[in-house]
């Protein structure tokens, strides 16, 4: 990208590779990784394998970004994100009918039923609207105390703690209804 001569076919066509092995490698480490747990395991290896299809945009990518077309860069990017999420919705709900462990459930309607599974699942999600809540106040409480600068301070800090905090949220998510 950084070039003072702009890229040619070829040197497009060798980055083109280069990401192709580096993703097949990733596909290729996550299925190793992820086949022996079986059912979960199959459906992470499939999601995971459009990976080396991700190496078709890098060409276009660094020649739009060469020319500072920042603005077709995010457009496409929307876009990509747009049909990524809907696309991985459709993907996941059927997923989840040809391998999960219910397959196809038949609609049924009971209030009672309803307002049973309701009143825990309230409970539930208020406990993380009150995390988001909480998580957005400091935002604000950060930027109108200290500035916009400390707040990027604490976003870097708050996504470095991301892993910890997933692995206690899992934990969370699944000791909370055995201590209801």
């Amino acid at each position: 990208i950084r070039r003072v001569e702009p890229p040619d076919a070829e040197d497009l066509g060798v980055v083109f590779v280069l990401q192709l092995m580096l993703g097949v490698a990733v596909l290729g480490v996550v299925v190793a990784a992820s086949v022996p747990f079986g059912r979960p395991g199959y459906v992470t290896a499939l999601l995971v394998a459009p990976l080396p299809l991700l190496a078709l945009r890098i060409p276009g990518l660094v020649v739009l970004e060469r020319q500072m077309r920042y603005g077709l860069v995010a457009l496409l990017e929307i876009a990509e994100h747009a049909v990524y999420a809907a696309a991985r919705g459709v993907t996941s709900a059927m997923l989840m009918v040809l391998v999960g462990p219910v397959g196809m459930v038949t609609p049924h309607w009971s209030r009672t039923t309803a307002r049973r599974l309701m009143e825990f699942g309230v409970r539930v999600q208020g406990v993380s609207l009150i995390q988001l809540s909480r998580d957005q106040c400091l935002n604000i409480g950060t930027v109108v105390i200290a500035g916009v600068a400390t707040l990027g301070v604490w976003t870097v800090a708050t996504r470095v703690l991301q892993v910890p905090l997933l692995l206690y949220s899992s934990l969370w998510r699944v000791s909370f209804p055995g201590m209801a």
